[in-house]
């Protein structure tokens, strides 16, 4: 196969490049040994047909040497094809082993990649997106407005430095001079053209000399080259009077359940003007303003269908959500018909109503005792939340057991905690597959009517096969000294499973600690923790740990709890201090 000499090839080259500029020499040649057959270079996959080759030389040992070259068409870094790849352009040699010239038949050949990097020059002129521009402003329009209306853009094409730019005005009536200013004046690249009045003063309907104004705006590149677009102001009326509401701000309520087309106030302003001047149109703006509807020639506000923004669809849902979101602060707008414009704060509260049902924590709740258990160790709490708010009863919630499937009566749940406790010990043949099945249900404290939830309580009366671990002792009693050292141990606890391994027993601490005691899971040794405060000025002398044990046992784990005492002995470790 033929055999590139010095791949791989890539280089750098500035777009617009004179054709001809050599960019670097190809060395190939045939690979094969004895009489090296003749090589034919070609360019593959140059789209642009950017590059060409030249001065084609062989040396006495078969070294073909090429030169790679720019073509008639001048590379452009901003062409598509570059500019999407970052200004890389990539193509390919191929060299052919040349059989017979008169076919002319190829043999055997080689394609190797090029890799061009092309630089950007300044040779794009900033473009605005128009030539020429006619803006209306009033006569009374203030210090530093921009001009209403004006969407001059201009752009560069250009790369990073290349693509700066100047811009400033030109008069082209002599009266324009002084009276407006341009911003930013220098840019970059894409840029949005704001044009202020610098001297409002100067706008005077009234005088025909000051009713118009011509100027350019300039937008001057690096090299020197400038762009133009002219501007063309005209000055309108004023309208004398702008619209007044009557307060300052204005506050209405909604429930959060009304239906799209009820109305929820009406705003009206006085604009003393005539004609088209004294019409007022309405609107609001501000975040939520799409859940709400105003009527622009009467100022009358009402809900708005969910998802047609300020639009009503008759008895259509809302948006409205008291637990999502439960004020709205928003813009309140007047408009003449000479465009002025007056706002006004309008605060639209939600109140809420009892629209959400308990939740509770968990899909259902389970739980295995063994026969005659007359407690759940640990105790079983059912948890439910209410999301509305304190006018529909705060998130409180009241617990009962709507159904069990058994006529004793064996448990009672605290209408308040829900906690659910025995009322005595429990008995496989209460139901008939020996599992007790309850509905808890959860109601809030919701008006008019409360709102409930129900979740599913299954507890199985387990067989000897299923039992709990057990302490070797219920309780546990050890004294310390306030300086023991960190990471000390202090007592090990120890429990048996009558049917399991004890090693696959794991300990934790379920409260008491004060975050000054851990144990360790596996051995059930408890240690003083490595950043413990023993103090007993800060914490007391003692601690009534509560330790629990949980076994490995199937289909349920089983947990049992000891009770670990331990007192802070004082030691002589605070110097004397005198009173006065």
């Amino acid at each position: 196969d033929p055999v590139f000499l010095n791949a791989p090839y890539s280089a750098t080259v500035p777009e617009g490049s004179p054709e001809g500029s050599p960019i670097f020499e190809i060395l190939v040649r045939d690979g094969d040994t004895g009489i090296p057959r003749p090589i034919e270079l070609t360019i593959e996959g140059d789209r642009l047909e950017y590059f060409q080759l030249t001065q084609n030389q062989v040396s006495s040992d078969g070294v073909l040497s090429v030169t790679l070259a720019t073509s008639k068409n001048i590379i452009d870094r901003e062409n598509k094809e570059v500019l999407k790849e970052g200004g890389l352009y990539a193509f390919q040699v191929r060299a052919r082993e040349v059989v017979d010239e008169s076919g002319p038949v190829y043999g055997e050949e080689t394609i190797t990649s090029v890799t061009i990097v092309v630089t950007d020059i300044d040779d794009e002129l900033p473009v605005f997106n128009r030539n020429s521009f006619t803006v209306p402003v009033p006569e009374d329009v203030g210090s530093d407005t921009p001009l209403p209306g004006l969407t001059l853009e201009v752009v560069d094409k250009d790369v990073s430095k290349n693509a700066e730019f100047s811009l400033s005005l030109e008069a082209v009536s002599p009266n324009s001079e002084g009276v407006f200013y341009v911003y930013p004046e220098r840019a970059l690249g894409k840029t949005p053209v704001i044009i202020r009045v610098k001297d409002p003063e100067r706008l005077d309907y009234e005088n025909e000399a000051a009713r118009n104004f011509q100027f350019n705006v300039i937008a001057e590149a690096l090299n020197g080259m400038k762009i133009k677009s002219e501007i063309t102001v005209v000055v309108t009326d004023s309208n004398d009077n702008i619209p007044q509401f009557a307060e300052k701000s204005y506050e209405f309520n909604v429930a959060e359940d009304a239906l799209a087309e009820l109305p929820i106030g009406k705003i009206e302003a006085f604009d003393p003007d005539s004609g088209s001047y004294g019409e007022i149109l309405y609107s609001i703006k501000g975040f939520g303003s799409e859940k709400f509807y105003v009527r622009p020639e009467t100022g009358d506000i009402s809900v708005a269908s969910c998802g047609s923004e300020n639009e009503i669809i008759p008895q259509g849902a809302s948006c409205l959500d008291y637990e999502d979101r439960k004020s709205f602060s928003l813009t309140y707008t007047a408009t003449d018909g000479g465009g002025q414009t007056t706002t006004t704060n309008l605060v639209i509260r939600i109140e809420d109503v009892n629209d959400n049902h308990p939740e509770f924590g968990l899909d259902e709740y389970r739980r295995v005792v063994r026969e005659g258990d007359s407690v759940f160790e640990p105790a079983l709490f059912i948890k439910a939340t209410d999301a509305d708010g304190p006018l529909q009863g705060g998130g409180k919630v009241f617990y009962t057991i709507k159904t069990i499937n058994t006529d004793a009566t064996v448990f009672q749940i605290d209408p308040m905690s829900g906690e659910i406790t025995m009322t005595k010990p429990v008995r496989v043949e209460d139901t008939e597959n020996g599992r007790y099945d309850l509905v808890i249900r959860a109601t809030d404290q919701g008006k008019p009517d409360p709102l409930h939830g129900d979740v599913k309580v299954f507890i199985d009366v387990g067989s000897i096969r299923n039992q709990k671990p057990k302490f070797s002792q219920p309780r546990y009693d050890i004294a310390i000294r306030e300086n023991a050292e960190a990471e000390s141990d202090v007592i090990q606890v120890k429990a048996d499973d009558p049917d399991g391994k004890n090693s696959d027993l794991r300990y934790h601490i379920h409260s008491g600690s004060k975050d000054n005691f851990v144990i360790n899971p596996a051995t059930g040794m408890i240690t003083v923790a490595p950043d413990a405060v023993l103090s007993i000025e800060q914490n007391g002398e003692l601690y009534e740990i509560s330790v629990q044990v949980t076994d490995n046992g199937e289909p349920y784990q089983q947990t049992s709890g000891a009770q670990v005492t331990i007192t802070v002995q004082d030691v002589n470790n605070k110097a004397p201090k005198f009173l006065q």
